[in-house]
């Protein structure tokens, strides 16, 4: 990675995280539920894989998630994984930025 894509990469990250920070403070109060979020990281993965895929009880189970994050894979892109206590799986999506605004896609 070049030092100019590697920088923008590091700020894209650091806001993405903040922004994942942001939203669970800001919604935890008002729905009541404690939550945490997080990228789409191995983590994710196998959370999916596990909860998701095996049990094939949740809607969302047929989506195929690695196609696209593969898809989307744009520094500026913002993945989201909602978790619940104990590591539960509670959702996952994927906002794709423009210059004005994030689109919320999957």
């Amino acid at each position: 990675m070049t030092g100019s894509f590697a920088q923008a990469r590091a700020k894209y990250q650091s806001a993405k995280d903040k922004a994942r920070q942001q939203t669970v403070r800001t919604l935890a109060p008002q729905i009541g539920v404690a939550f945490t979020m997080s990228g789409w990281f191995r983590r994710a993965r196998e959370a999916f894989a596990e909860q998701w895929l095996t049990t094939g009880r949740h809607e969302d189970a047929g989506w195929d998630w690695e196609h696209v994050f593969r898809r989307y894979n744009d520094p500026d892109q913002l993945d989201m994984v909602i978790w619940l206590p104990n590591n539960r799986l509670c959702g996952i999506g994927l906002g794709v930025t423009t210059s004005q605004a994030v689109s919320v896609r999957f």
